[in-house]
């Protein structure tokens, strides 16, 4: 089941998510007009998930030499997690059995959190604070995760969590809407059509 947030039953979306990356609102001059308050956005869909791209083993070697536990970055993400305006990394890492989600500047990690999800994207500034959330997927078997983290207080934190199993011919996607001063979430099961079996 989902939680987290503020259910809604407000007016359906205007369109499905096409990538599991959240849309920030734009504020630099001739762009498009920040999208209204009630307007939803896609978070994530299981039909178009994103996938884990490993970086250049020279790009990562700072934040592998501080976790000598871990023994290879998966992906990483950009972004400001911790503070707005600051260039930071968001690492998910392979620790033995476990990941964990790394967020760090050219020289120190700032917040880490081990976890199961295997898969890491950043997820743009959600709340409209200045600083942007990540989301973390993970497959177990049929079974299937997805939260929205954020930086606070020195740790990384759930905005958002669902636990479940998808259904046969149906898809899962998750929209979100920043409406002051909470986010909303919003969970729908399309159905697809089915290979012929």
């Amino acid at each position: 089941a989902a939680c987290g947030g503020t259910a809604s039953g407000a007016a359906s979306p205007s369109a499905a998510p096409n990538t599991a990356s959240a849309v920030t609102p734009s504020l630099s001059p001739g762009a498009p007009p920040r999208p209204a308050a009630t307007d939803w956005k896609g978070l994530f869909d299981s039909d178009s998930q994103s996938v884990n791209v490993a970086p250049a083993l020279e790009a990562v070697a700072g934040v592998l030499r501080r976790q000598p536990d871990c023994q290879r970055v998966a992906t990483t993400a950009p972004g400001s997690f911790t503070a707005m305006g600051q260039a930071e990394q968001a690492y998910l890492l392979e620790c033995g059995a476990t990941h964990r989600v790394v967020i760090a500047d050219d020289a120190h990690d700032l917040v880490s959190l081990d976890l199961a999800e295997d898969t890491l994207t950043a997820a743009g500034d959600m709340d409209w604070n200045g600083t942007d959330e990540l989301l973390v997927i993970g497959h177990h078997g049929a079974a299937l995760t997805v939260r929205a983290l954020s930086a606070v207080g020195g740790k990384l934190k759930p905005v958002y969590e669902f636990d479940g199993t998808p259904e046969a011919c149906a898809r899962i996607a998750i929209f979100y809407r920043f409406v002051k001063p909470n986010l909303e979430f919003r969970l729908e099961k399309p159905a697809k059509r089915c290979a012929a079996g």
